[in-house]
């Protein structure tokens, strides 16, 4: 037996794949939620600040509110404020979304001054508006952060690892 090799009687399959290897963040679904909620709030906002100083809504709002959903969905992703909710400190994403909405808020009124949409408007209630949402905004990111601690540390949650490369160890 010295000398001898024991092979393996059933033969391996090697499957080749024709795509080159990707490496990908790993976003979950979770957050994709966070973000279309996010946007709700943004177009949410601007109704019920509307609603409360009794201005009709009109398409000037409707392309107001989609300039303030398409910037701050950029701006956000630019301040990485949808990364896993253990990323950032409380105070650290709430600097960071208040950032993005102060980037929003600008270049959306940018925008508002050149399509002429500043004539149509209540000057107010957008300015409520402005001044309101990133306060909603951060409270209830940290109500779902403060509500989410709670869930999470009341059951066994699986982790997700990924390992990438190797070494002569293993």
């Amino acid at each position: 037996m010295g000398g001898q090799h024991l092979k393996d009687p059933t033969p391996h399959t090697v499957v080749v794949e024709r795509e080159p290897p990707v490496i990908r963040l790993h976003h979950s679904r979770i957050l994709a939620v966070f973000r279309a909620f996010d946007c709700f709030l943004v177009l949410f906002m601007l109704w019920a600040v509307l609603y409360l100083a009794g201005a009709p809504w009109s398409n000037s709002y409707t392309v107001l509110g989609m300039l303030a959903v398409i910037g701050f969905g950029y701006f956000a992703e630019s301040n990485e404020v949808y990364y896993l909710w253990r990323g950032w400190s409380t105070p650290k994403l709430a600097y960071r979304l208040l950032g993005a909405w102060a980037a929003t808020a600008l270049v959306t009124s940018g925008a508002a001054l050149v399509l002429g949409l500043v004539k149509s408007v209540d000057h107010s209630a957008v300015l409520s508006w402005i001044a309101l949402t990133p306060v909603v905004m951060v409270f209830l990111h940290w109500a779902r952060r403060q509500f989410l601690s709670v869930y999470r540390a009341q059951r066994m949650q699986p982790r997700r690892v990924a390992v990438v490369g190797a070494n002569r160890l293993g």
